[in-house]
């Protein structure tokens, strides 16, 4: 009989090239030349590095970084494509953005050369290893990195590439991702920066509507670093500013909601859909007066734009999400206006899809003057074809979706023709 084989764990693949750097002349060049960088940010002349001897050089550049390690936490439900995704990006983005762009000091400098240069300077610094000549330039040099505040700026870098990463793969009625980070020894004398991902499952509370029982999901932020996992909260002031008592309430949202966003923001990519809650529902939270009085939430972009409006209830200490209004309803500012301006219904708009974000990008507004007159001219809505991370941005208009809402318009304002018979006798 064969005999049996073990079925070999699939690895987590990895970007591209080189992740383990040799220490060798090559690295070592390398490290001078960020150091020489870092120096310039800092306000230092980089010829003070030449008051070391090679071989106290050296030994500031002897602990090794790697790239940070993204794993998922023990013990935690993580699928591997986010481990994977999350990976990759950090990577990428300590690759290719700046630092300080004007000396061409990427992250990765940071990462790899500037941690450890910077932790060899304040271990020697502390423990005055140098002769009176070098230890002042030591002293001078941790002053300096100090006062830049160099290694919390890198490492708070890192930490905004996995919360961005992390915030497009939670989803408020499943789980909600977060992260731990610490520095690890690889193998001698390589240290690197390892990422946890760990999970949450979210939490629910029933609530009623309209005589209806429904369920709601806790909006959170995952853990991470030192903080705990963060329910969402909003200032019952913030809603109602003449409210005699303050109070926070949890933020909930509903599947329904989550549903009509999907529907109705039909432009965004479904991964950013989690930022967009995020942001309106828990950092900006931008509350604003719907038609009929009533405050809604407003739905913005990375960009600080609006592209709909949530409507929600509270029940106690709670405010529950109950769907998402788009911007082309009668029950918000903007759809209102729209409305009383193009003297349409909520039928019409539902009939020519103007409560899909899709209509500002099939529709060739150029070739129909009423509307881009009131929608373009007088609400300032052509912001919406360059929303944060759209999938249809650079697709050409629906010509067939054109002329069906040109024709739409052109029986409206055209007066209906009335057809006279003629008044004739037979014999």
């Amino acid at each position: 009989m064969p005999k049996s084989r073990k079925k070999a764990k699939k690895q987590i693949p990895r970007l591209g090239g080189e992740w383990s750097i040799k220490m060798s002349k090559n690295y070592f060049d390398q490290c001078y030349a960020v150091v020489r960088k870092m120096l310039r940010h800092a306000g230092l002349d980089p010829g003070l590095l030449d008051g070391l001897t090679k071989r106290q050089k050296q030994d500031l550049c002897r602990f090794g970084m790697e790239y940070p390690r993204v794993r998922p936490e023990p013990g935690h439900s993580v699928p591997r494509q986010y481990v994977r995704y999350t990976q990759n990006t950090l990577v990428h983005q300590l690759n290719t953005r700046f630092f300080d762009e004007s000396l061409g000091l990427t992250h990765k400098d940071m990462c790899i050369y500037g941690l450890s240069f910077i932790y060899a300077v304040q271990e020697t610094c502390e423990k005055q290893t140098f002769p009176p000549p070098q230890h002042e330039i030591i002293a001078r040099l941790d002053a300096a990195f100090t006062e830049q505040d160099m290694v919390r700026k890198t490492y708070m870098y890192i930490i905004g590439c996995i919360k961005q990463s992390l915030w497009l793969f939670s989803q408020p009625n499943f789980r909600v991702y977060g992260f731990t980070m610490e520095v690890k020894a690889v193998h001698a004398p390589w240290m690197s920066i390892c990422i946890s991902i760990v999970e949450h499952k979210c939490r629910t509370r029933h609530f009623s509507c309209h005589n209806e029982r429904h369920t709601g999901y806790l909006l959170a932020m995952g853990q991470s670093l030192g903080e705990e996992y963060r329910p969402a909260t909003i200032s019952l002031k913030k809603i109602y500013p003449n409210a005699k008592r303050d109070r926070q309430l949890n933020i909930y949202i509903q599947a329904h909601a989550i549903h009509r966003f999907k529907e109705r923001i039909n432009t965004v990519f479904p991964i950013m859909r989690n930022q967009f809650f995020l942001i309106s529902l828990m950092l900006e939270q931008q509350v604003v007066q719907g038609a009929g009085g009533h405050p809604l939430i407003a739905c913005i972009t990375p960009n600080r734009e609006i592209i709909g409006y949530f409507a929600f209830t509270i029940e106690n200490d709670n405010l529950f999400v109950l769907t998402l209004l788009p911007l082309l309803s009668p029950d918000v500012p903007e759809g209102s206006v729209c409305c009383e301006r193009l003297n349409i219904t909520t039928e019409d708009m539902k009939y020519l899809g103007m409560d899909k974000l899709s209509f500002f990008y099939d529709v060739d507004f150029d070739r129909i003057p009423v509307l881009k007159k009131v929608l373009i001219e007088e609400l300032g809505l052509g912001y919406i074809r360059n929303i944060y991370h759209s999938f249809k941005s650079d697709r050409d208009f629906d010509e067939k979706k054109t002329l069906f809402v040109k024709n739409f318009f052109r029986n409206l304002e055209e007066p209906p023709v009335e057809l006279t018979v003629p008044d004739e006798t037979v014999e």
